[in-house]
């Protein structure tokens, strides 16, 4: 398992941009048969569903840990040194997009010193404490932070999604008008034009 940095690989709006961009690129490429009615909303359907965003949510109620030894390395005035240290990892169930933990959210206070392993709906971190009560706090703020986070992106991905739908329609209702026009402007040959 790696440990990774959370919230930090991609910015909301940069990503939330750039999907709504590729996805009126993908309706633009779409063939004339893909947009003949039957095929349409298939089609828009796919690009919608494939570009839309989940906000994952913790499940903490179900969290569960395990003790374990960890041998760390650390530099002590300029000698590497090792330690092996007891740690709990903490794992909380989510559903939801992993992608979710690797988006900085537009706005509100992000947490830089969040670590954990994303893995098939879950997130694994690592705890120490001197006491239990050490360890139960350590957990609580970890959630406690990362919830934060998810709360504040939750708004800005609903409003995303929404603008995804709105984007594709826009976009597969110019590329009918363009071929429409198209077709207006074909129809005087005398040949067919696909």
């Amino acid at each position: 398992m790696t440990d990774e940095p959370l919230f930090q690989k991609h910015s909301l709006h940069g990503l939330t941009t750039a999907n709504l961009a590729e996805a009126k690129a993908e309706v633009n490429r779409l063939s004339r048969d893909q947009l003949k009615e039957a095929d349409l909303q298939t089609a828009l359907d796919r690009i919608v569903k494939n570009r839309t965003l989940e906000c994952p949510k913790l499940d903490a109620t179900n969290k569960t840990g395990k003790r374990t030894d960890k041998t760390i390395r650390f530099d002590d005035f300029g000698e590497i040194r090792t330690r092996t240290i007891s740690m709990i990892e903490v794992t909380i169930p989510f559903s939801g997009e992993a992608q979710g933990f690797e988006i900085r959210p537009n706005q509100g206070t992000i947490h830089y010193g969040l670590r954990a392993t994303i893995g098939k709906n879950q997130i694994t971190f690592d705890v120490t404490g001197e006491s239990p009560a050490d360890t139960q706090a350590a957990v609580n703020t970890f959630i406690d932070q990362m919830t934060q986070m998810l709360d504040q992106m939750r708004p800005d991905i609903e409003k995303y999604n929404e603008d995804l739908k709105t984007t594709v329609s826009a976009a597969s209702r110019a590329r009918l008008e363009q071929i429409s026009a198209e077709r207006d402007r074909d129809s005087g040959l005398d040949f067919r034009v696909d």
